[in-house]
C-alpha cells in the first residue's frame, strides 16, 4: 500500500524521528490491524515530551487491553499539552 510505503520510506530517511515512527505505529493499526505496539513504543522512546505520540500511543494501547497504561499515557499527553487533543479528557 502507498501508505505503508511512505512510511517506511520516512523512517529510512529519518530512523530517529519520532513522527515518523508514530505514523507508521497508526498506520500499522488502523490498516492492518497489527497493535503489537513495537512502533508507538519507538516513537515514545525517541520523544516521550511529544503530546500527539502520547495520545497516540494511549489509543493504541488502549486497544491492547492495557487501559491502566493507556490512561497514564492520556493523562500525560494532557499535562504536556493542555490546549492540544487531549483537553478532551476533561
Amino acid at each position: 500500500m502507498e501508505a505503508h510505503a511512505a512510511a517506511d520510506r520516512t523512517i529510512e530517511r529519518g530512523p530517529t524521528l519520532a513522527d515518523s515512527h508514530a505514523a507508521r505505529a497508526r498506520i500499522l493499526s488502523l490498516l492492518d490491524w497489527n497493535w503489537t505496539g513495537a512502533e508507538i513504543k519507538r516513537a515514545l522512546e525517541l520523544d516521550p515530551g511529544n503530546a500527539s505520540i502520547n495520545l497516540s500511543a494511549a489509543d493504541i494501547i488502549a486497544d491492547l487491553g492495557r487501559l491502566p497504561e493507556a490512561i497514564r499515557l492520556a493523562v500525560r499527553a494532557k499535562e504536556l499539552d493542555p490546549l492540544g487533543d487531549a483537553h478532551i479528557l476533561g
